[in-house]
């Protein structure tokens, strides 16, 4: 029976596993203009202190905080690698969708960033 679950745990897209702090942080960055809000940056600090929240995703809200009107330069490696070799598709995603921002995300990003979104809504349910 363990054997099973674990079967069926590997099965399970990793993408497909709804976090709030990844939620919060695509809806973020979907409506970004050129830096975060005090409310994003106040959202932003409740995930840093969020014992739930996977470094991953600190790292990200970290770097999200620092964006004005891009990435800061010192983020930059971070987030291609969590691009490249994130934990999951939600990551990456995530991690992607920062490095394209030029005072907003491009639209590709955007577009994923829904995606995700839609994702992580049916993993609620």
């Amino acid at each position: 029976m363990k054997k099973l679950f674990i079967a069926l745990l590997l099965l399970i897209p990793v993408a497909a596993i709804a976090s709030p702090s990844a939620e919060i942080m695509a809806e973020i960055l979907i409506e970004l203009n050129h830096f975060p809000t005090a409310e994003d940056q106040e959202f932003l600090d409740e995930i840093l202190a969020d014992a739930a929240a996977s470094e991953e995703e600190k790292t990200l809200a970290a770097a999200i905080k620092r964006i004005q009107h891009k990435p800061a330069d010192a983020d930059l490696a971070m987030l291609q690698e969590l691009k490249d070799g994130g934990s999951s598709d939600t990551v990456r995603t995530l991690a992607a969708a920062v490095l394209s921002i030029n005072h907003q995300v491009s639209e590709q990003s955007s577009a994923s960033l829904s995606d995700l979104l839609d994702q992580l809504e049916l993993a609620r349910e």
